[in-house]
């Protein structure tokens, strides 16, 4: 067995405690942008004499509202779709905008964080469900963790790719399974932006959304491959859309003939992205 050297193991450890001092200091300017977004929207609100359902508070995991926020130039109305909205305020990218006046469609295939969702979000249309293909059965059974965030939800079939930690207890759940076009059917106007946050099944999600109809101005699609050999970069290649950046692991798609969006969003260095 060999030994690592003295050199390399303080090298290493150098290193770990510089990875821990960077995510702190990435936390704190998060929490900074948070805090600056949310004085932003409430002067704004102030200034057009059109007062907030709330205190605008920016809760995205990597401050994906603030980024919408920011794109849609603190629009105080408009309409989303949230899918994977757990609890409906904790990592929650819409609280923000319904909290501003906006409207929009949540769904959590995980039952009792859509019951929080539902209880937390009265301004939007909360459905239990998971989306699929347009011709995938009507339930489908995933494996749900019970710690915190209880949302790391896999297919029976991913398992053995992401199987759960043995420490965390884990459960068998049967959630039903639907079409966004489905839940869009009476759907009129427009779609300002979509996000999807699916743990890998975003791109089977996509299948069943018809975006020549309902043509979302913004998509923010989760893609942990990060493109790498992604069935989602494939199928969104051959849509209207353009992919604009990253934030983090979420891909940002623009619809290609939304001019001012696309030029707005080139302009936005502050997201480094």
């Amino acid at each position: 067995m060999s030994m690592e050297l003295p050199e390399v193991t303080a090298l290493r450890r150098e290193s770990e405690m510089t990875v821990r001092h960077l995510r702190k200091v990435h936390t704190q300017l998060m929490n900074t942008r948070r805090h600056a977004y949310m004085a932003s929207a409430m002067e704004r609100c102030r200034a057009v004499g059109k007062p907030p359902r709330g205190l605008v508070e920016f809760h995205g995991q990597y401050g994906e509202d603030c980024l919408l926020y920011e794109l849609f130039e603190g629009k105080q109305d408009g309409f989303f779709i949230e899918a994977g909205a757990f609890n409906g305020v904790d990592f929650s990218v819409s609280y923000a905008f319904e909290q501003l006046g906006w409207n929009g469609l949540l769904v959590e295939a995980l039952p009792h964080r859509a019951d929080e969702c539902r209880a937390r979000r009265p301004h939007s249309r909360v459905v239990h469900a998971a989306l699929g293909p347009p011709d995938a059965p009507a339930t489908a059974t995933f494996t749900a963790t019970t710690d915190f965030y209880g949302g790391m939800l896999s297919r029976r079939a991913q398992m053995s790719v992401n199987p759960p930690a043995a420490s965390v207890p884990s459960q068998e759940i049967s959630v039903p399974l639907v079409t966004l076009d489905a839940l869009l059917d009476s759907h009129s106007g427009p779609i300002d932006f979509v996000l999807l946050d699916l743990e890998g099944g975003e791109a089977d999600a996509m299948k069943g959304f018809s975006l020549a109809r309902f043509r979302p101005r913004v998509m923010m699609i989760e893609d942990n491959g990060l493109g790498q050999q992604s069935p989602l970069v494939h199928f969104m290649s051959a849509q209207p859309y353009t992919l604009v950046g990253w934030n983090e692991i979420n891909a940002i798609y623009i619809r290609s003939d939304e001019t001012a969006l696309l030029e707005r969003y080139a302009k936005m260095s502050i997201f480094g992205i």
